[in-house]
């Protein structure tokens, strides 16, 4: 009896090792990194300035933070983008829109999602990019004066919106910058995978705050227990993702790694069952079932390309120069072997989606050319620099060292368009 025991002891702690050796595998087969020397961290340990709570519907544009909003060494301005905190607190008018020119500034107005808006309040504290332009002779020696338009998770036509009714309202600009590419091809394709117009802001968030008010309204029957059952499995699979994080073992957190995936999808499924049968105020089902062989990343190229020609024009009839920057992003493999920070990073849906769009969006630029777009493809910016001094997490964002860099880069496109003559004549 005892041998028998210790027999099966012994089988266990095989079975146990071999499915650990194969977790093990299958983890560094995809991040190229030994499970147990990875970086501990919290799945959900998202950098507060990238995340968006506090948000408000805006009529125009999708979303918008709150007016009087405050985050880490940043606070939002009388519309409410964020301004960095240094500016704000040392001159607290500086950068309310429509704002007006003041001592011969240069007005730098940056469009985006939250790549760009970090950019922007890199801008605003840093003299890179005054400095750089500067050193132009349209700009010489005067006082630059960095405007944030941009707002975390948009994507066009968010940013083509913002600049037409910001320009109705009589704000000018002496250069429009829109930093873009990521949030348009990884936004479209999840909003396709769960059943929501693709070319909708994020339905994870404008989607979902609707649903979320419309829950606390309350509903009644069978749609009311299916709301809430959806609402459990959706925090189930945010624990379940944090959880995975603390695992010592690479089969502990593969394990809570599906358990988090197999919850999200038995969420999406109530959900989009939801949408498609209760009546909603927040409506964003696809408007029109899609054509055989429909491709929503060719769809989408194209309509980013469309919004930009947009932007170009409606910054040339007010005498703004435009510059259209394709923002580098790490998981394109065009741009190298990108190791992760932490290996319990929630960016897993990322890279798919990203080495799906990104070849159709940079596919699309000639076309933009072709139409007069002044376009900088800054995609491999980054390629033969560290990673680790470029992105400071596993999604898209990047160091102030990377910022900086682009910055840099962004002046010496603006340069040459100066100097061969392609800027639009000023209104000034």
């Amino acid at each position: 009896m005892g041998l028998r025991l210790a027999g099966l002891a012994v089988t266990l702690v095989l079975l146990l090792a071999g499915l650990e050796a194969l977790s093990l595998a299958w983890v560094y087969s995809k991040r190229g990194a030994v499970y147990y020397a990875a970086e501990r961290k919290s799945a959900s340990d998202v950098p507060a300035a990238l995340q968006i709570p506090e948000a408000v519907f805006h009529p125009y544009m999708g979303f918008i933070h709150r007016v009087g909003r405050t985050g880490e060494g940043w606070r939002t301005n009388n519309v409410g983008f964020q301004v960095a905190e240094p500016l704000a607190r040392d001159a607290p008018d500086c950068c309310d829109i429509p704002h007006a020119r003041r001592d011969n500034e240069v007005l730098v107005g940056v469009f985006g999602g939250s790549v760009a808006t970090s950019f922007a309040m890199r801008a605003q504290v840093d003299a890179t990019l005054a400095r750089r332009l500067q050193e132009i002779s349209a700009y010489r020696d005067r006082p630059v004066r960095v405007l944030n338009f941009a707002m975390p998770a948009f994507r066009q036509p968010q940013q083509m919106i913002a600049l037409a009714y910001f320009q109705t309202l009589g704000q000018e600009l002496d250069i429009a910058l829109e930093i873009d590419g990521f949030n348009e091809v990884v936004t479209s394709q999840r909003n396709f995978q769960s059943g929501v117009e693709p070319s909708f802001p994020a339905d994870t968030l404008w989607g979902e705050w609707g649903r979320q008010i419309e829950r606390q309204g309350g509903r009644s029957g069978e749609a009311a227990a299916e709301a809430g059952l959806a609402g459990y499995y959706r925090f189930a699979a945010q624990r379940w993702m944090a959880e995975s994080g603390q695992c010592f073992f690479a089969a502990c957190h593969l394990g809570k790694a599906a358990l988090a995936k197999l919850s999200a999808w038995r969420a999406q499924r109530l959900e989009r069952g939801l949408r498609q049968t209760t009546a909603t105020l927040f409506p964003t089902t696809i408007r029109t079932r899609p054509a055989p062989g429909f491709d929503v990343v060719a769809t989408t190229a194209d309509q980013w390309r469309d919004a930009s020609i947009a932007m170009a024009s409606l910054a040339r009839q007010n005498g703004t120069l435009y510059l259209h920057v394709v923002q580098p992003n790490q998981w394109w493999q065009a741009a190298g072997d990108y190791q992760p920070i932490a290996a319990d990073h929630i960016y897993g849906w990322v890279p798919d989606l990203v080495n799906k769009g990104y070849p159709a969006i940079v596919a699309r630029t000639p076309a933009l050319k072709a139409a007069g777009v002044e376009l900088l493809d800054a995609t491999l910016l980054f390629k033969d620099r560290a990673a680790r001094a470029m992105y400071v997490d596993d999604c898209c964002h990047y160091t102030d060292q990377g910022n900086d860099l682009l910055a840099g880069a962004i002046a010496d496109q603006v340069a040459a368009i100066q100097a061969e003559g392609r800027a639009p004549a000023s209104r000034r």
